[in-house]
């Protein structure tokens, strides 16, 4: 399973993405940040993030999320589900755009 260094793009702002700065995940986690370079339809992070993921170093382990960390992501992954099932939810393009139009399903499940 490949890992991946988060890598903030701007440290004007004391945000989010401040706290995942430097941290190494693994690719398959359900608890990892999402980017919206990833063009997955939705972001844990704010839909202007410009951060990215780098391959971490061969040495590199795995950080464990702290608890503020996952409670974070639980909470945006809850209302995602719930904006979905509402139809409320809009889609984050890759570039940071987010959809006008609105959508009904999930897209961590797709």
């Amino acid at each position: 399973m490949p890992l991946w260094k988060y890598t903030r793009a701007s440290k004007e702002y004391n945000d989010i993405c401040a706290t995942f700065d430097g941290k190494v995940f693994a690719s398959e986690s359900k608890n990892r940040p999402v980017v919206p370079s990833e063009g997955r339809g939705f972001t844990t992070t704010h839909p202007n993030c410009r951060c990215y993921w780098t391959v971490a170093p061969k040495n590199a382990k795995p950080n464990s999320m702290l608890a503020s960390m996952n409670a974070y992501v639980q909470k945006i992954h809850r209302q995602i589900g719930q904006r979905a099932r509402r139809g409320t939810l809009h889609t984050v393009f890759a570039d940071g755009r987010v959809s006008k139009r609105t959508r009904r399903s999930n897209p961590r499940h797709a």
